[in-house]
């Protein structure tokens, strides 16, 4: 049988984890960067409607989307990038999750690869 001070001396110890995470959730802007902590705090999902599916596309992606949404020719990370103002990476990597959901068509073209918007059917 569990007494209630076994059980006190537990929510105690929780509490003081609990405590010690706040304490390092605080000290995290003062170690990262503050774009990472706005990129975190923008990790909300919408839905968005592709090729007659509804996919869930983060902020970022949705961002990344949307330019390409307004483009008829195919462009490299590094043309979206300077569009939407962020680090060719970061647009190389949403472009090429959005390619492995099937939203975003991917082409070689010699060492760059080019992207488009998956033609809606």
């Amino acid at each position: 049988m569990v007494s209630n001070y076994m059980v006190s001396q537990a929510l105690e110890r929780l509490i003081k984890k609990v405590h010690m995470l706040q304490v390092r959730i605080d000290l995290l802007p003062s170690v990262l960067s503050k774009q990472f902590v706005m990129d975190l705090k923008t990790l909300s999902f919408r839905a968005t409607s592709s090729s007659g599916s509804t996919i869930l596309v983060n902020v970022g992606e949705q961002k990344t989307l949307e330019v390409l949404k307004g483009l008829k020719d195919p462009v490299t990370a590094y043309e979206v990038a300077a569009m939407t103002g962020r680090a060719r990476a970061v647009e190389s990597l949403y472009l090429n999750v959005l390619h492995r959901r099937g939203v975003v068509l991917k082409e070689r073209q010699g060492r760059k690869a080019v992207f488009a918007l998956k033609e809606e059917q």
